[in-house]
């Protein structure tokens, strides 16, 4: 019974979690129109990537039904893609969200600060 207590205060906690993400629109980057334009341009013909009038870069990953997401490989291909590929557009004050989408999925959302502070983990190493 202890078991199942626990069990639903984490699920509870996690789905709190998730309802609380930012909206897009409220998020607040940096970048000038300039480096906006150059995102949209180079990123234009990546069929899961767009880029907001505000700044941010917004990828969304789905996933087929009946599979799941592995936590740790989400969080850190979405510090690699913001991180390091998209490192350019994030020192000019850009933000880069990147979403998961299914079971087991996240958003995260990176800008300098964050690039600055975390630490990635070497999961693909061995690959």
């Amino acid at each position: 019974m202890k078991l199942k207590n626990i069990a639903f205060v984490y699920s509870a906690a996690f789905a709190l979690t998730a309802c609380n993400t930012v909206k897009i629109d409220e998020l607040q980057p940096t970048a000038n129109p300039q480096v906006i334009s150059s995102a949209k341009e180079a990123l234009s013909g990546c069929g899961d990537t767009r880029v907001t009038d505000n700044g941010v870069i917004y990828i969304l990953k789905k996933l087929p039904g009946g599979h799941r997401w592995l936590t740790q490989h989400v969080v850190e291909g979405s510090y690699r893609i913001s991180c390091q590929n998209m490192r350019e557009f994030v020192d000019a004050g850009m933000i880069v969200r990147v979403s998961y989408r299914g079971k087991g999925g996240t958003t995260q959302d990176y800008d300098k600060a964050r690039c600055e502070t975390e630490i990635p983990t070497d999961i693909y190493k061995n690959w």
